[in-house]
């Protein structure tokens, strides 16, 4: 007598509850449907199958209609393929291409940026800053809840409870056209809390540490260190350059931060998109004099994030090939 492997049936998947008998097997009709596959032994039989897998022999002019490939119900043979369920249809393939239009077409990505607050500082700014000179601690490296001493420069108001952005310069940052200093690229790696204001040097505690921080870094008045930045559609012509951004080297791509020598006086508020544009052969080897002929072409898109007088910090939300550093960026009206 041969010997029924024991199949519990739980909607469209079969569950193996024994280690012997025929062999069943799984395979994916597409991503939400299962289509369940057995294959058949020797003295199997529709009737049989249908006693076996879903409790009734009088099934069987279902699971037939389920298998066209089968033209007598009462003969099937070892190896055949028998579908439990129907089997899903795959969509024949189209082949070929249509072109829509250029990928250097200026379009908009409209991109909602989550932006982490690293940035640039003019240099009036760097001046004004707060320093940490001493700490109660006795160690090179301070960290989160240990206490500092901050010294400001001239007068200003600062109260108990008052918090500070602690950051280290990470170098001076000229204009690649002009050669003109614009100020320092930053990096924030902490927040401060004013404890105590009896003294010149008011006493802190650091609430928050990125990283090390050090004797000699800087303080600046706290904004928050990330922001949700929309879209916002450009209102006025502005053209720039992107003097410089935050990596080792100086060619940005997709999510690098840069910094556009373009601000607020400029009409420029955060959510207003860049285009970057270049011309010329992909391979430099075309006669100079060919240039003027050549079209601007769109290479990638940046939004502005942080907005200051004369600058912006803006985030690469968009790049066809690398951007430069020094390479014209133009915000469009209504882009």
């Amino acid at each position: 007598m041969r010997r029924i492997l024991p199949i519990i049936f739980v909607g469209l998947s079969l569950q193996v509850v024994a280690q012997t008998g025929p062999t069943l097997i799984q395979v994916s009709g597409n991503a939400s449907v299962e289509t369940n596959v057995y294959i058949a032994q020797q003295g199997d039989t529709l009737w049989d199958l249908c006693d076996q897998f879903f409790g009734d022999p009088w099934y069987w002019p279902v699971l037939w209609s389920i298998n066209p490939q089968i033209t007598n119900p009462h003969w099937i043979f070892p190896g055949d393929t028998i579908y439990l369920t129907p089997p899903v249809p795959i969509a024949p393939q189209k082949l070929g291409y249509a072109l829509s239009e250029s990928h250097y077409t200026v379009r908009s990505h409209k991109e909602t940026v989550l932006a982490v607050r690293v940035g640039f500082l003019s240099t009036k700014q760097v001046k004004a800053s707060g320093t940490i000179e001493y700490s109660r601690e006795e160690r090179k490296y301070l960290g989160q809840f240990d206490e500092v001493y901050i010294r400001f420069k001239g007068p200003r108001k600062i109260h108990v409870g008052d918090k500070f952005l602690i950051y280290k310069t990470e170098g001076e940052l000229k204009h690649p056209v002009t050669g003109k200093t614009l100020g320092y690229k930053i990096r924030y790696i902490g927040i401060t809390k004013v404890l105590s204001t009896k003294k010149k040097l008011t006493r802190n505690v650091i609430l928050i540490a990125f990283e090390e921080i050090k004797r000699g870094y800087k303080v600046v008045p706290y904004d928050s260190v990330k922001r949700i930045v929309p879209p916002v559609v450009n209102g006025a012509r502005v053209s720039g350059h992107i003097v410089g951004g935050f990596t080792p080297v100086d060619v940005y791509a997709e999510n690098d931060y840069v910094i556009i020598d373009r601000g607020s006086r400029d009409g420029v508020v955060p959510g207003n998109r860049f285009i970057i544009t270049t011309r010329g052969d992909g391979i430099p080897q075309y006669n100079p004099s060919d240039l003027k002929d050549f079209p601007y072409e769109k290479i990638g898109e940046v939004m502005a994030v942080y907005v200051q007088k004369d600058v912006c910090l803006g985030v690469v939300t968009y790049s066809l090939k690398e951007i430069s550093k020094g390479a014209p960026a133009d915000m469009i009206p209504g882009f």
